[in-house]
């Protein structure tokens, strides 16, 4: 291992005179100043060539070694990368030696536990001393881990990075400028360098475009894309972040170093060390290879979900849940939210999910997939992830450190106009962004909302420090106003820039506000105010403007609206960087408009997107004060349209129901009866609405009306009345009426006689009588009840049956003493006729008289008489038999010349029972000869 300078140090004495390079003579004053050409103390720069005579490198050996101190011209930074170091260094040292001696003496030794098959067993290493990191898998995935060691000689963990001795920025490459320019660096060092030798030269260049005389001079960063940058003089001093520790390729392939603290794992060692998960277990790696250990709950089926918390299984990473699939190949996925507590960026909170790959050859047990994880990222980046207060990032490559910190580098876009073409280089590493950039004067750069005019300033941003910044700056604050703010430096040695800002005329009236920048932080305070008339509707607005570098503008303080409808509001003013001044709060309204109770509404005055102006819009929720109405309005005012509506129960009169309902002071459109977006011309209040409602006329009669809503507030029927179901008026009744009865004497044999008795009766039976169909014309205003007018038609369904029934009876009796007879005859016929009676109703209802209905119902047939006869006779004379006989009758019938019907009228008043009664009926019945058809009965049965 090579030794190193301490870091962030001055270097001793002793180390600055080794490493520092000779002097080269001092360079004269200026001797060349025009458009064309500069020389002066600073270097010099004409036709596309640029010289920095003196520059400050971190002071580390290895580099100065292998890059030299003198005439090193800087690589083009629009030139494509080619290294693939990570690759190269695998080549390089996977191969070695004294790397598999020193690896299989571990493996074979008699402690060694291996699981798997005896042709590819997996092995277990740990990490001395303190055993909690581990290398774990066969032989050849255990050499690819151990080249990249995340760990020192004695143990400690420590992470390194594949780097150039020779910086590639300063001409290097894999194998440039020998095969040896490769090795494992301290992470924290090697970024720390890289970051301060580009800043360096940016620095260098932009001391030499300063005092050249050129109005069309590039910036450093064209320089650096087009011009030829040669070094002069590199003096190796500078400080920097890290502590320098580091491998070559002979300590990783030959001497393997990085093996002295590894030990091999007996079975009792896996065991005790819980990386043989048991029931119900899963264990997660950070790594293919093993590194930490993690124990969390086996899902007992796919799909499933448990609790996962543990926020250092990546760096920057806050999971929640780990979800549980089928999926072979990535069977757990780890959801949370990526980068959190990040103030530095704009899109901190990113929800997300890293996948587990199952190890092979080990049960229930994976480890991060760092393939997965790394196209999530680029899914991140292609959302525009942005910084705070500088502008959206690109991604150029994303790695995983032992420790489980996502590095992220890439670049800060220039797209945004506080940094008008920078360059900007990016590093996240865990939840920490660090950003350092030296601006010339032609570049820009100031924290949002401030927009950059003319600046000449330095900008370094990082999550833990935040923003800072020095120079002479001309900035605005878009739809604000502008201000002007000079450098200086205060007795700390800190940077500070102190001003005055002025704010928009359009918009805000007389102002005293003071911006600067101390100890670290921008700051902008005094007071403005809003004279009425600047923003309508809003009657007189007073704020104090204010800036912190985490918190951003604001712009607080008090306003009052002027309005119609509004009877008082309290309006709190702020700003937001992306959308402008604002004000909300809190207005009562009510008092003047109909309708609605006392309510309070939210406010909510904004500046319009697209267009200049401001918006004012309120919304809140009111009860209806509409006579019959039970509804909760819910309310909205949008640049002047002010409405309040919603649907509840209407009870009032003969009406009730769901109605919608409103208050508005828009327009209606007179074709259509629907709202308008815009005030009426006349701008007042006025109710409105509408709907169906239910109208009853008498405790068994109602039915569905349309209504409208009056400006009024009364309700308004015109339409027709109809009935959902049917009603019905009166149940079944039964009627009967005897209309004649006969006795006839018919003798059979001498001495032998047959009595027949007959009668004929009628039967009727009506109802239940049922209104099916209802069509009633309805004219109603509630103001003026008593000219309600309704009347129309009503269609009365009646079932109803009748019938005549005539039924005979037939007695033998004996002539003379010597004699007996016995025998009967029963015979009986039935007429009838059963149906619907429609009757068309007149109906009509008035206030005073209520329903009143009036209709004639009827039914009628021409029915055919049969009749069923059965019977016998035995008659005796001294014993002998005179007359024996027995009939059977198949019937006997006549008709249909009969006209047999019923009808009936029924009024109807309400209020009263209906009028219908026996009296009433009306029976329409054939003429019937009973002697006759007694007679001709007997005669056929005989």
């Amino acid at each position: 291992m090579l030794a190193q300078k301490p870091s962030e140090t001055e270097p001793p004495a002793a180390e600055q005179q080794k490493t520092a390079p000779t002097t080269a003579p001092a360079t004269p004053s200026t001797s060349i100043n025009n458009h064309q050409a500069y020389e002066g103390p600073e270097g010099s720069v004409s036709a596309k060539r640029l010289t920095v005579n003196t520059i400050h490198f971190p002071a580390i050996a290895a580099k100065e070694a292998k890059t030299g101190s003198h005439d090193i011209e800087i690589r083009r930074s629009d030139a494509p990368r080619k290294t693939g170091q990570i690759a190269v260094w695998q080549q390089m040292t996977q191969g070695g030696s004294g790397l598999g001696r020193k690896l299989d003496n571990k493996l074979q030794s008699r402690r060694a536990w291996h699981t798997g098959s005896e042709e590819d067993p997996i092995y277990f290493l740990s990490v001395a001393p303190k055993n909690e990191q581990f290398v774990i898998g066969n032989r050849d995935t255990l050499i690819k881990r151990i080249i990249r060691p995340y760990w020192t000689p004695k143990g400690n963990t420590q992470l390194y990075d594949v780097d150039h001795k020779k910086e590639y920025q300063l001409g290097g490459d894999d194998k440039k400028p020998d095969e040896d320019n490769l090795w494992l660096l301290d992470s924290s060092t090697n970024r720390s360098a890289g970051a301060r030798i580009n800043n360096a030269i940016n620095k260098g260049i932009g001391s030499v475009l300063e005092p050249w005389n050129n109005p069309n001079k590039p910036d450093v960063d064209s320089v650096r894309k087009t011009y030829s940058v040669t070094l002069k003089n590199i003096i190796w001093d500078a400080p920097f972040k890290g502590n320098s520790e580091n491998y070559t390729a002979a300590d990783i392939a030959e001497r393997a170093t990085q093996l002295e603290p590894l030990k091999a794992m007996s079975r009792s060692d896996v065991k005790k060390a819980g990386l043989q998960p048991g029931k119900g277990e899963f264990l997660i790696f950070n790594n293919a290879s093993g590194g930490r250990s993690r124990t969390i709950e086996l899902a007992g089926s796919a799909d499933k979900t448990v609790p996962f918390t543990d926020t250092s299984f990546i760096a920057g990473f806050k999971p929640h849940t780990a979800i549980f699939n089928d999926k072979d190949e990535d069977p757990i996925k780890i959801v949370g939210v990526l980068w959190p507590d990040n103030p530095a960026l704009k899109s901190a909170g990113v929800e997300t999910s890293f996948s587990i790959s199952p190890m092979p050859g080990l049960a229930q047990t994976g480890y991060l997939n760092f393939g997965q994880a790394e196209r999530q990222i680029q899914k991140i980046f292609k959302k525009n992830l942005e910084v705070e207060a500088l502008s959206p990032l690109t991604l150029s490559s994303v790695t995983l450190d032992e420790n489980n910190n996502l590095i992220i580098k890439g670049k800060v876009v220039t797209n945004l106009p506080l940094l008008r073409g920078a360059d900007i280089d990016f590093t996240i590493t865990g939840n920490e962004l660090s950003i350092e950039k030296t601006f010339a004067s032609q570049e820009v750069s100031v924290p949002a909302p401030f927009h950059l005019n003319k600046s000449s300033l330095t900008l370094a941003l990082s999550t833990s420090k935040g923003l800072s910044a020095n120079g002479e700056v001309n900035f605005a604050i878009d739809r604000v106003g502008s201000g002007k703010v000079s450098a200086t430096a205060d007795t700390t040695g800190s940077l500070a820039l102190a001003g005055t800002f002025k704010m928009d005329e359009q918009l805000f009236g007389k102002s005293e506000i003071a911006v600067g920048y101390q100890q670290g932080q921008w700051y902008l305070n005094g007071t403005t105010e809003i004279a009425e008339g600047k923003i309508p509707g809003v009657s007189h607005a007073q704020a104090t403007v204010g800036y912190h570098q985490n918190e951003g503008l604001s712009i607080a303080g008090k306003a009052d609206l002027n309005l119609p409808g509004i009877d008082q509001s309290s309006l709190d003013i702020g700003y937001n960087s992306r959308t402008g001044l604002y004000m909300r709060g809190t207005a009562s309204t009510g008092k003047t408009i109909p309708g609605i109770d006392n309510a309070e509404l939210k406010v909510d005055v904004a500046e319009r997107r697209n267009e200049p102006g401001f918006k004012i819009s309120a919304s809140g929720a009111v009860q209806a004060r509409i006579a019959g109405v039970n509804a909760k309005f819910t309310v909205s005012y949008d640049d002047g349209a002010f409405t309040a509506e919603g649907s509840g129960q209407y009870k009032r009169g003969l009406f009730s129901g769901q109605l919608h309902a409103g208050v508005t002071n828009r327009g209606i459109d007179p074709k259509t009866g629907n709202l308008l977006n815009t005030p009426a011309t006349d701008g007042k209040f006025k109710i409105f609405g509408g709907g169906r409602l239910s109208m009853k006329l008498t405790p068994w009669l109602q039915g569905m009306v349309g209504v409208q809503l009056q400006p009024s507030g009364d309700i308004l029927a015109d339409g027709q009345l109809s009935l959902a179901n049917p009603v019905t008026l009166f149940e079944r009744k039964a009627f009967n009426r005897k209309l004649f009865g006969v006795a006839v004497q018919v003798p059979i044999v001498p001495l032998i006689v047959a009595e027949v008795g007959a009668n004929l009766k009628a039967t009727a039976s009506i109802g239940p009588g049922q209104i099916t169909k209802l069509q009633l014309g309805v004219r109603y205003h509630s103001a003026r009840p008593n000219n309600t007018k309704v009347s129309g038609d009503a269609e009365v369904k009646i079932p109803a049956d009748a019938g005549i029934r005539l039924a005979a009876r037939a007695g033998v009796g004996v002539g003379g003493g010597l004699a007996s007879a016995t025998g009967g005859i029963e015979l009986g016929g039935m007429a009838g006729l059963t149906g619907v009676a429609k009757a068309e109703a007149s109906t009509s209802w008035t206030p005073a008289k209520g329903l009143i209905m009036d209709m004639k119902m009827g039914l009628h047939a021409s029915p055919k008489f049969v009749f069923d006869i059965s019977g016998y006779i035995n008659a005796q004379l001294l014993g002998a038999d005179l007359y024996d006989n027995t009939w059977q009758f198949a019937s006997y019938s006549f008709g249909p010349d009969y006209r047999f019907g019923v009808s009936l009228p029924i009024h109807y008043e309400q209020g009263k029972p209906f009028k219908m009664s026996v009296s009433d009926l009306q029976f329409e019945v054939p003429p019937i000869n009973a002697k006759k058809l007694m007679r001709d009965l007997i005669e056929d049965i005989v």
